[in-house]
């Protein structure tokens, strides 16, 4: 019977797949506290500049700039060297001060649903939101370039959507460009929040290439062998992302004596005890409900041959880029968001969503696939995460960063590779 790890068994998972490899071939350093990391480490992109390119290099502060997701570097992975995101230590109100002593022409916003409408009292909300808006169209009116990141449709956790929706479309008519991942979320933005067609850029989600191995390791792994199809969830065990509609998949496709194994790794709640138990209670379900290590992400990749993502409802989803940068076609249902965000190969493993029996054909499908097909899906996957390699999609963001920069209108929407 699988089980939630003990203290010993999550040890014993965090020490598989070790192992050191030669460096990724395109012109970046991998450093995290001053030393080259290998895999098992996530990699800090740091982009090594052309030395021919003697223009200086634009920091660009990112509000909010995390460190423990790689997207801010991966997106910022100019081969050139021409764009840097930095964090934004300080107030808002001094962002304009700052430009009129001839920094920040640029100011880069992300994730406007960690920021607007979170607390629990909604007066403080609005007040907030109403000074932070306000210095950012001070900012403006110092000269100063905003850009702003769509990554979600509405908060994953909403406690305010008030307050978040007025601020969201007080942005749509603030910001100098608009930053999304696919023309759904182009449209999105155009008929839900009135946000300008000239001033709307799609660009791809970066592929991970580079980020938690060597590029040159993920790029020569062939498909691995396994007696059983493998498939892995990977994630936050959000409700939305489908969690309960794996558990009775496998749970029937197990009863009817299909042979296949099924990793799900990440973080779950303590609200999800009985979904947990049901999945534990499943012999064909390798458990892991807590956060992956960051030098155990390639590992786990690595040894799976397929992600589920049964997501009815997604966005934008790095956990989608993340499996096809390891190779891994996606199993989902068939909603713009992964339609537009797919190689055309991996959408013929797409089910229909209104179909309640949709997620468990496509497993049984992948099950009776030949290896062969699948190799060939694999190979697909990983030529997709090519072209949009952190290097191909920093190279874009940064000729949009700085014609922004430059004061120029960034006109007309930028459409995906």
């Amino acid at each position: 019977m699988a089980a939630a790890m003990d203290r010993p068994a999550a040890a014993a998972y965090a020490r598989r797949g070790s192992g050191r490899g030669p460096r990724p071939p395109w012109a970046v350093r991998a450093r995290r506290a001053g030393r080259e990391a290998g895999p098992g480490r996530l990699m800090n992109i740091e982009v090594r500049a052309d030395p021919r390119v003697r223009a200086p290099v634009l920091e660009v502060p990112n509000l909010p700039y995390t460190e423990g997701n790689p997207y801010q570097r991966l997106l910022y992975a100019d081969p050139a060297g021409r764009i840097r995101p930095v964090a934004w230590r300080h107030a808002w109100h001094r962002l304009a001060r700052a430009h009129r002593r001839g920094a920040l022409p640029v100011v880069h916003l992300h994730w406007d649903d960690r920021i607007f409408g979170r607390g629990a009292d909604p007066a403080a909300n609005r007040a907030e939101a109403e000074a932070l808006l306000g210095h950012l169209g001070r900012y403006r009116e110092a000269g100063g370039r905003l850009l702003w990141t769509i990554h979600n449709r509405r908060p994953h956790r909403e406690i305010d959507a008030q307050t978040f929706a007025a601020a969201r479309a007080r942005l749509a008519t603030m910001a100098d460009a608009i930053h999304v991942h696919a023309p759904h979320a182009a449209a999105h933005m155009r008929e839900a929040w009135q946000a300008p067609a000239e001033r709307l850029h799609v660009l791809p989600h970066p592929s991970y290439l580079g980020a938690y191995e060597p590029e040159i390791d993920t790029l020569a792994r062939p498909l691995p062998a396994a007696a059983e199809r493998r498939f892995l969830f990977f994630g936050m065990f959000r409700g939305q992302k489908g969690v309960s509609r794996i558990a009775e998949a496998a749970d029937k496709l197990a009863r009817r004596g299909h042979r296949f194994r099924l990793e799900m790794a990440g973080r779950a709640f303590a609200s999800q005890r009985r979904l947990l138990a049901r999945l534990a209670a499943n012999p064909a379900i390798e458990l892991f409900p807590e956060r992956v290590p960051d030098e155990q992400v390639a590992p786990v990749f690595a040894r799976n041959q397929l992600f589920l993502f049964p997501n009815h409802d997604v966005f934008t989803s790095g956990s989608v880029m993340l499996a096809l940068t390891f190779g891994l076609p996606v199993i989902g249902p068939r909603v713009p968001a992964l339609v537009e965000t797919l190689p055309e190969g991996n959408r013929a493993l797409l089910y229909d969503p209104e179909s309640p029996r949709g997620l468990i054909r496509a497993m049984r499908d992948a099950i009776e696939m030949e290896d062969a097909e699948l190799a060939r899906l694999r190979a697909e996957a990983l030529a997709f995460a090519r072209e949009r390699a952190p290097r191909v999609i920093g190279r874009r963001m940064a000729d949009l960063i700085l014609t922004l920069a430059q004061g120029d209108p960034a006109h007309g929407p930028r459409q995906s590779v």
